[in-house]
């Protein structure tokens, strides 16, 4: 059975999310590689010691992650033979009904997914 995308439900609306190679790819052209995308999206700083440290995501993962994984998302759904029509997923951002924390851990989720052996 393959694998199908996680539905974010956000103001009453389904959003399906996958992270893929095309995520990857854009994730790396863009934040210059793919650990530092994961630290900011998860919260993990250096301090001035070398220890990491939890802080709060970063709000330029988060807005960059959403978009990319809702489009994947509705490709995959597609490719299952469940087409949706997309939502526009920035117009939604606006009226995200969940805490930031929480959303940002659902990307980080959804990404370390791309990571983890197929069983």
């Amino acid at each position: 059975m393959q694998e199908r995308p996680e539905i974010l439900n956000v103001c009453g609306k389904e959003i399906p999310l996958w992270c893929d190679l095309f995520v990857i790819n854009e994730i790396q052209e863009t934040f210059g590689s793919i650990n530092k995308f994961e630290r900011m999206l998860a919260g993990i700083e250096r301090n001035d010691s070398g220890q990491d440290v939890r802080k709060e995501p970063h709000v330029e993962a988060v807005l960059f992650a959403l978009p990319l994984m809702a489009r994947e998302g509705y490709k995959k759904l597609a490719l299952l033979g469940e087409p949706r029509s997309p939502e526009d997923v920035e117009s939604l951002i606006i009226d995200i009904d969940m805490p930031f924390d929480k959303l940002a851990g659902i990307l980080h989720r959804q990404f370390r997914r791309c990571f983890t052996a197929k069983k």
